[in-house]
């Protein structure tokens, strides 16, 4: 279904970047603010991560949380879950989940399925089309 200009779906969120910010841009999203940057050229600190990070991150974070309420109710002790995701500049994304718990091997090849299949696994390997709609700001 394509929106028709003025509708957002209810998932959304919003970035701001002031005049004279940089690429410093402050991300909202609920009630929730983040932050994302790009290296500075003088060699300071960025003020937030870079926006691939932070896709990775939603991915990571993502899968985190899908394997835990998998193993909550299997009744598995998986223990802590980490899961570290990273991509070279020529891709593919490579993801790692490492369990501190011990699991059987019959386990760890279904939950390799679940995390196939989270909600931004499949963003990412499904892609949505994105609708862009250019406005100012008396629009």
């Amino acid at each position: 279904m394509t929106e028709t200009a003025g509708e957002f779906p209810a998932v959304r969120v919003t970035a701001t970047l002031p005049v004279g910010a940089g690429y410093a841009v402050e991300v909202r999203s609920g009630r929730h603010v983040l932050h994302t940057d790009e290296p500075h050229e003088d060699g300071s600190p960025a003020t937030g991560t870079n926006p691939v990070r932070m896709y990775l991150a939603a991915l990571a974070a993502c899968t985190a949380a899908t394997m835990r309420m998998y193993a909550e109710r299997k009744g598995l002790d998986a223990g802590e879950i980490t899961v570290t995701v990273g991509i070279a500049p020529d891709g593919p994304i490579r993801r790692r989940i490492t369990f501190s718990g011990e699991l059987e091997p019959a386990v760890r090849e279904r939950i390799a399925q679940i995390a196939d299949r989270t909600p931004v696994t499949l963003l990412v390997t499904e892609p949505q089309p994105v609708d862009t709609e250019v406005t100012d700001a008396t629009s």
